[in-house]
């Protein structure tokens, strides 16, 4: 029986697919060669030219050349749309751009990527909101279905 190469591999996107192997995760480009080395010790796809990858608990993006651009330093990240990503730091999510600058103060409990312009984030137990990169809030919500 011939082994598999890889563990796993992730859906590409930007030209790049995240692939996992036993020295951990890395990036295959569209030929099947080795884009960027493995050595993550997790990874999410490619959004907007950056990555969030995972280094001994802490979360940062790479570039898709493999080139830091933010350092590891969020509890948890997500991928990037709208020049804005999900952190989380300190249990409480907040959105960066790909500077690293904190551009929504992280305030949440729960908080999803931008999507068409708007993300939804958790304000309260029971209480929800769509905001703008800006951070404003555009309309708030109670999910009467956790309200016990």
């Amino acid at each position: 029986m011939v082994r598999p190469k890889y563990d796993f591999i992730g859906d590409y996107s930007e030209g790049l697919a995240a692939f996992k192997v036993h020295e951990g995760w890395g990036f295959l480009d569209r030929a099947g060669r080795t884009a960027i080395e493995p050595g993550f010790d997790e990874a999410l796809g490619f959004s907007e030219g950056a990555a969030a990858v995972r280094v001994r608990k802490k979360w940062g993006y790479i570039s898709r050349s493999g080139d830091w651009l933010v350092k590891p330093r969020y509890e948890a990240a997500g991928q990037f749309s709208g020049d804005r990503a999900p952190v989380l730091l300190k249990s409480a999510w907040g959105f960066i751009d790909k500077s690293g600058a904190l551009v929504i103060p992280c305030q949440f409990p729960e908080a999803t990527p931008f999507a068409k312009g708007l993300a939804h984030v958790r304000v309260g137990r029971d209480e929800y909101a769509w905001i703008r990169p800006d951070g404003e809030i555009v309309f708030r919500y109670i999910d009467k279905r956790r309200v016990q």
